[in-house]
């Protein structure tokens, strides 16, 4: 589900371009299609930032741990944190439950992005349809270098094709694997650390030993950027239930 729902939402805008040409988004105007390509550029590229702080304070904490835990080889109890010496044994899932959260995420970027394709267009379909992309795109590269390369969850051929396509996407997900998936005997907090993030991980990494910081914050224009077009989006759309 987590390979297919982003695959579906990119085959969609494919054949939407394909089949439609010019008028890809079906009876959008200049203002529209440029608020929909540009929070897709926003958005698939934000993403990086906000996935490592819901990675970090979300996925990494006593909430969530005993889903994301699978993914870490464990089985955490229910309200538990990452530790050191944690206690739990060491198991190989074929389907984790930590695979829930971006299934999750999928269903909600994939129909959205089905209806950014009907008529007509409008503001907050617009915001809606260019955050749903955004969404679905960075999903879809984050489930080709962390699951299929880093985690080789479609085995050691399809990864290693891969690496040899894409020297970037080997070295984020050597990244990944020899720093975020190694316990820290010495950690203060979180025993496995950063990069909590993928793409940008060796940027993550850097930031921490320089600030001791193990989440490295959003840059400013990504931040005010994100905000300000969700505020945009989240107020076109109360708008357009009232009006």
């Amino acid at each position: 589900m987590k390979a297919i729902l982003p695959i579906a939402g990119l085959v969609y805008i494919g054949n939407m371009v394909a089949t439609h040409g010019q008028n890809a988004f079906i009876d959008c105007d200049v203002i529209s299609v440029f608020t929909r390509l540009a929070l897709t550029i926003i958005y698939a590229f934000g993403m990086e930032y906000v996935a490592r702080y819901y990675h970090r304070y979300l996925w990494h904490s006593s909430a969530l741990w005993w889903l994301h835990g699978t993914h870490h080889h464990q089985e955490p109890a229910y309200g538990t944190a990452p530790k050191y010496n944690h206690g739990n044994k060491y198991v190989d899932f074929t389907f984790e439950l930590n695979d829930i959260f971006p299934v999750f995420f999928g269903a909600i970027a994939t129909p959205l992005c089905f209806y950014g394709g009907t008529a007509p267009s409008y503001v907050a379909k617009d915001c809606w349809a260019g955050i749903a992309m955004g969404a679905t795109l960075y999903g879809f590269t984050y489930f080709m270098g962390h699951d299929i390369v880093a985690h080789e969850r479609m085995g050691k051929n399809v990864a290693q094709y891969l690496r040899k396509l894409s020297p970037t996407m080997a070295a984020a997900a050597d990244l990944h694997q020899q720093n975020h998936h190694k316990l820290k005997k010495d950690a203060v907090d979180d025993p496995y650390g950063p990069p909590y993030g993928f793409w940008l991980g060796s940027e993550e990494l850097q930031g921490w030993k320089e600030n001791g910081l193990d989440y490295t914050p959003m840059p400013f224009a990504w931040a005010v950027a994100l905000k300000s077009t969700f505020a945009v989006t989240v107020g076109s759309t109360l708008y357009a239930l009232v009006a």
